[in-house]
């Protein structure tokens, strides 16, 4: 993400992370209002209805115990030209090694 652009937080839920003395974890993920949340999804959403979400980790637990926050992923992968072909193997892969054996002697199988 660019410095620049506006970091966009995902509203309406609560995670907590919670630490055993095992060295486990768990992440508690708590809604409180499903249909606002939802509706915060959907605001976010793209023109498919897609949303990726980064979860963060705060620098500091809050009050509450809130250690995780969600914030809109602005990654926006290149595109890749429509005319671009697979690359190929080479005649010098180690891939191509069996193939040019089974070739080579002459035999259909």
């Amino acid at each position: 993400m660019k410095n620049n652009e506006e970091k966009i937080y995902i509203n309406g839920s609560y995670l907590r992370q919670v630490d055993f003395d095992n060295g486990g974890s768990i992440i508690k993920w708590s809604i409180p209002n499903v249909s606002e949340f939802a509706d915060e999804l959907i605001k976010h959403a793209n023109e498919l209805g897609k949303i990726t979400i980064d979860i963060k980790t705060r620098q500091e637990k809050s009050d509450t115990g809130i250690t995780h926050f969600l914030q809109k992923s602005t990654f926006i992968p290149k595109e890749q030209p429509k005319d671009a072909q697979p690359q190929q193997k080479t005649e010098s892969s180690p891939y191509n090694t069996e193939i040019k054996k089974e070739k080579s002697d002459g035999l259909p199988f």
